[in-house]
C-alpha cells in the first residue's frame, strides 16, 4: 500500500506540472490500473462458461465502485483497459 500511495502522489505531482488537468489520482486509480495490467496479461483467461464450455471473450471490462462526494458509492465500469 505505501508503494500505491507513493505513485498516486507522484501521479498527482506529474499531473499539476501538465497544461491539461486529469483529475486527482486516488488509490482507487492506481489499483484499477493494476488490474488492468493484470488481466491484460492474462487475457487468455478472460471469458465466459456457457453451456460448461470455456469461451473466450475478445472485450474486457472493470466494474469498480467509486465513492461520491462520501455520500453514495456509484458502479463505474471501463471497458478496453
Amino acid at each position: 500500500m505505501t508503494n500505491a500511495r507513493a505513485y498516486a502522489k507522484k501521479l498527482n505531482k506529474l499531473n499539476e506540472t501538465n497544461e491539461v488537468k486529469h483529475g486527482k489520482v486516488t488509490l482507487t486509480t492506481v489499483m484499477t490500473m493494476a488490474i488492468g495490467h493484470a488481466l491484460n496479461h492474462l487475457r487468455r483467461d478472460i471469458g465466459r462458461i456457457a453451456w460448461g464450455n470455456f469461451v473466450p471473450s475478445k472485450e474486457m471490462g472493470i466494474t469498480i465502485l467509486v465513492d461520491k462526494n462520501g455520500k453514495d458509492l456509484v458502479p463505474v465500469t471501463v471497458h478496453e483497459v
